[in-house]
């Protein structure tokens, strides 16, 4: 039997993380969103406890092993879990993890995510301000750094996906999961 495809998937809040995740799961991938559930809320426990191993620490295997089992288990074609916002991983991590699974960065510039997140906002009745989309990714860091100015270095050009077109639209979603699965 095939390794099933495992999918993370990090990025700023309004990059499309949630809508890339459920495009994927209307073709028959499992799908978790801890920027809907949270850890605590998340209703399979065990996977909540790795994935929460793997937002402390970078361990990766023991949350990839659970989202193997379950997509496996289920007949799925794979499993896609998006994290929110303020998680990122430096290169090195993310080259130890693809071994196992693939970690991607959505990425989008503040302004057009910044819309895309007020749009949300908007249509959900959740009515979260920019202020708030400010005050939690703009300060988010990967060893120091400012996560847009980290995600801009050639060497962080692979584990990277551009999720907007020029005019601040959404790419199409199909495009952007082929090129996530690259």
């Amino acid at each position: 039997m095939p390794r099933p495809n495992l999918l993370i998937l990090l990025g700023l809040s309004g990059v499309g993380k949630t809508h890339v995740g459920k495009a994927l799961a209307d073709q028959n991938w499992l799908q978790g969103d801890l920027d809907t559930w949270g850890v605590d809320q998340n209703p399979e426990a065990e996977l909540g406890v790795r994935a929460e191993q793997f937002r402390q620490s970078g361990v990766f295997q023991p949350l990839a092993d659970s989202m193997t089992g379950r997509t496996v288990d289920g007949g799925k074609a794979g499993f896609v879990l998006g994290f929110g916002s303020g998680f990122t991983l430096p290169r090195e991590s993310i080259e130890v993890a693809n071994d196992s699974l693939r970690v991607r960065y959505l990425t989008g510039s503040p302004e057009h995510c910044i819309a895309a997140f007020l749009a949300r906002e908007h249509e959900t009745g959740r009515g979260l301000p920019r202020e708030w989309w400010i005050a939690n990714n703009l300060p988010v860091a990967v060893r120091g750094e400012v996560l847009l100015s980290y995600l801009d270095r050639p060497s962080m050009a692979p584990c990277c996906v551009r999720a907007f077109n020029r005019d601040g639209t959404h790419r199409n979603v199909s495009e952007v999961i082929d090129d996530l699965l690259r």
